[in-house]
């Protein structure tokens, strides 16, 4: 079997992904606010200091949701290279690291969420989607879809052989 062509796809920065993790930040930031203000009206505590109290925790909770949500898009960055033989994850300031067989755990037609074993280290959960580059969208679909080599040496031939 032939390997897949080389192809280099950069890592989603904004559009859906970068929505959906400002959106997750704002859902855990906002949790712990709505549990308290239904804690004080079931507890049917009202005063007018309350309120005042609550309006700052609000504007809070929405702006370190924005902050993190701008945070997790800056981290984003780079490209995802797979150059016939290995896979590797450059990063923005030019590192590169040398991943495992990237699984796709999210497909979207559109967007992909991939998740990368790293050798030695915590996998990686990337994020990339077809508008950052149409052209090599294909290309990746094909790479990441071929068995890597050490999957394709467990698997039995017509022979009945390994």
């Amino acid at each position: 079997m032939r390997a897949a062509p080389p192809v280099a796809y950069p890592l989603a920065r904004h559009g859906a992904w970068a929505r959906l993790a400002a959106g997750l930040a704002g859902l855990a930031a906002a949790g712990p606010i709505a549990w308290l203000a239904w804690h004080l009206h079931v507890a049917r505590v009202t005063s007018p200091a309350i309120d005042v109290l609550l309006v700052p925790l609000v504007l809070a909770a929405a702006l370190g949701a924005a902050r993190v949500g701008a945070w997790l898009a800056s981290r984003t960055g780079g490209c995802l290279r797979w150059d016939g033989t290995a896979w590797e994850l450059l990063a923005a300031s030019g590192v590169a690291a040398r991943l495992a067989s990237p699984s796709v755990r999210i497909d979207l037609g559109r967007a992909m969420l991939l998740r990368a074993p790293v050798p030695g280290a915590r996998a990686r959960w990337l994020a990339v989607e077809r508008g950052d580059s149409p052209a090599a969208w294909h290309g990746l679909r094909v790479a990441l879809a071929q068995p890597s080599r050490a999957r394709r040496a467990t698997v039995p031939t017509a022979g009945g052989t390994t």
